[in-house]
């Protein structure tokens, strides 16, 4: 049985590939909702929710798990190297699915930054309405320095994430509830309504609307600032859905 861990619209396009070809897979999502995302089927069964490394393990070896497919988000490095170890600990096959880059390269509207610290220092000596676009996990490293009044945040309309930023000071007029990734006419349309000046992201290529963002950033002259994506060393890396679901089967 494979493991397959999907934190992206890519891991839910191997998921239908692996149902087309019947292969018995149980998908692991850290939320709910990311489950719901999920096409129910006899071939899928679906764990929601965060797990220790030590509960995958004892999952592993009740399913009889001997592949790991990990199609995470680029940004979420603790569960890919959790999963890296466990590969290496159990003698499971490890597979990695990596989303296509876009070569970024600084100009006068794009600044790359390595981590949020650097990024925050940049904003504090730097006056001008702030959108985040980097969801909610790091926004009290934001909160902590920055005047509240400057920032506006885009995040997935759920309760739970809005109750959250709210609980952080953040006006609910400067709350974004939206689901990504968003076209350049909806980037610019919110740089315009709500006066940005700097608009922060992840590297998230194509697939997370990176494009999109730079192009906006170009039109309305605003500072992207970019953080790059943290550094795993994945074996058995893959940028087909095709060619990595070919390898699980």
């Amino acid at each position: 049985m494979i493991a397959l861990f999907s934190g992206t619209s890519e891991g839910r396009k191997i998921i239908k590939e692996l149902e087309k070809n019947k292969i018995k897979t149980i998908v692991f999502t850290a939320t709910a909702y990311g489950g719901s995302l999920v096409p129910k089927s006899k071939h899928i069964s679906i764990n929601s929710g965060q797990l220790s490394k030590e509960k995958l393990e004892r999952i592993f070896k009740e399913r009889k798990i001997d592949k790991i497919l990990d199609a995470t988000h680029p940004y979420a490095e603790t569960i890919s190297k959790t999963l890296i170890e466990l590969s290496n600990n159990m003698k499971i096959l490890y597979y990695r699915y990596e989303r296509e880059d876009i070569e970024i390269e600084e100009s006068s509207t794009i600044k790359k930054f390595s981590t949020y610290e650097e990024i925050i220092d940049f904003l504090e000596n730097n006056a001008g309405n702030i959108l985040l676009t980097n969801g909610s996990k790091n926004l009290h490293k934001f909160v902590k320095k920055i005047d509240k009044n400057r920032l506006h945040t885009r995040i997935l309309p759920m309760p739970k994430y809005i109750k959250k930023t709210l609980d952080l000071g953040i006006d609910l007029k400067r709350i974004i509830g939206m689901q990504g990734p968003f076209s350049r006419e909806i980037n610019e349309a919110l740089i315009k309504n709500f006066e940005i000046k700097y608009m922060v992201a992840k590297n998230s290529g194509k697939e997370g609307g990176l494009e999109e963002k730079i192009e906006a950033a170009e039109e309305t002259g605003l500072k992207l600032l970019i953080l790059d994506k943290p550094k795993v060393n994945y074996p058995n890396k893959y940028k087909s859905i095709n060619k990595i679901v070919e390898n699980v089967k």
